[in-house]
């Protein structure tokens, strides 16, 4: 057989899509640069995750069982995974890099297959493995883009204040959205805003001492006008982190942003929002009870912990099961069961997969925590949102919803990023 035939019959299959990815990527390359494209792939990833919380129902905590949300969602990550894939290996295109592209794509398709099925044929337990599922994934693409420090502080910025605009004007009266509980703007509900904006705070301190992006005024304004505890203790801890992080003019410039933080939370007291609060004087309220466990929404998440540890009893190695926790719980106390998951990213774990889950969850804050520690010179931001995601999951699940998850994963992807 000559060299021609043979060559005829090594042909692969995947020559022409080889071909194809060459194609694209040299017309890309020629348009922006590697750092460009990153920066535009995680501004679409970001943005498509903040905004298509405003398709789904607000109390509905479990929300990557709507077909729209999923499709919407897994799409962008799928665009994301190819842009990823294509800059990471930009010089050099071969198939073992292409691999991961494809098997991505595959899972992509399947998942939305079966999620958008009849509910007959869809498993409780696929459904509630999709937020692990997208968090390996949201994981795994901003490891590959390796979004630079600058580009991510301003987008970060960017969107809290998009956010935050639309908290307080639904807190004016003003914003076209229905939320169950006001002011969520385009997240529906105050306390998943003011997670969003306590995870984000960090990035708005580091990039106004940085940038000069004037963006705290509207970021403290509309933490404090959520009135989320959880939120609001988380903010406190950032902010001491990062002033504590710096020397010098340093610490001076982040003492100076807090300072915009709280000039913006304390404006909130001469406003006149139309929002109609049970008590007379409701941020003294909220600030009184910060850490009380003892009356309302506090005392029952602690009944829900308590009743949940309960539930565990013969089940620690193994969990209840993924999305089995509602099932559990609605037999024990129906009062308990309103919604799909306990609110702590803890307890889920714990309940989903048992001790060893819960290990796991400990484990990554803990190592993450700790590589913060170490690159607390270049990335200080880094610490404040990795401690503020560590507390904010004690008493809710950042780490189901996208729009906070990807923040988490951000903060986690530099820090591999870093280490590499």
């Amino acid at each position: 057989m000559n060299e021609s035939a043979r060559a005829t019959t090594n042909t692969h299959w995947w020559q022409p899509i080889d071909r194809w990815l060459r194609v694209c990527l040299q017309a890309c390359s020629e348009v922006c640069s590697r750092d460009a494209l990153a920066t535009a792939l995680f501004t679409i990833l970001l943005a498509a995750c903040v905004l298509l919380a405003a398709e789904v129902s607000p109390w509905q905590m479990a929300r990557f069982v709507d077909a729209k949300r999923i499709i919407g969602v897994f799409a962008c990550l799928g665009t994301a995974a190819g842009g990823a894939l294509m800059v990471r290996h930009a010089a050099v295109l071969r198939m073992h890099a292409k691999m991961p592209l494809i098997a991505v794509t595959l899972a992509i398709v399947l998942m939305i297959a079966v999620l958008v099925a009849p509910h007959s044929f869809v498993m409780s337990e696929v459904q509630a493995s999709i937020p692990y599922i997208e968090a390996l994934m949201l994981l795994s693409l901003l490891v590959l883009l390796r979004v630079r420090r600058d580009d991510y502080l301003v987008i970060v910025s960017l969107a809290s204040a998009y956010v935050a605009v639309t908290v307080l004007m639904d807190a004016a009266g003003y914003y076209p959205g229905v939320g169950l509980r006001r002011p969520g703007g385009v997240l529906h509900n105050r306390n998943f805003a003011g997670e969003f904006l306590s995870l984000a705070l960090p990035c708005c301190v580091i990039g106004a001492t940085t940038r000069r992006l004037m963006v705290l005024p509207l970021v403290g304004a509309a933490l404090f006008v959520t009135r989320c505890r959880t939120a609001w203790v988380a903010a406190i801890l950032c902010l001491a982190v990062v002033f504590m992080l710096g020397h010098g003019r340093q610490r001076w410039k982040r003492g100076m942003a807090a300072m915009l933080v709280l000039t913006g939370a304390l404006s909130v007291m001469i406003v006149p929002f139309r929002l109609k609060w049970a008590e007379r004087a409701p941020y003294y309220a909220t600030a009184r009870r910060l850490v009380d466990f003892s009356t309302g929404s506090g005392h029952l998440r602690w009944k829900q912990y308590a009743e949940t540890i309960h539930l565990m009893q013969g089940h620690w190695l193994r969990g209840l099961g993924a999305g089995e926790w509602q099932r559990y719980m609605f037999a024990r106390d129906a009062a308990l069961a309103h919604n799909s998951t306990p609110h702590s990213d803890y307890l889920r774990a714990l309940s989903d997969g048992g001790v060893f889950a819960l290990v796991g969850l400990v484990g990554l804050f803990v190592a993450a925590s700790l590589m913060a520690w170490r690159h607390r010179g270049t990335a200080p931001e880094v610490l404040g949102g990795v401690l503020a995601a560590s507390v904010i999951s004690i008493a809710d699940v950042p780490l189901l919803r996208p729009e906070s998850l990807v923040l988490v994963t951000l903060y986690i992807g530099t820090l591999i990023g870093k280490s590499q």
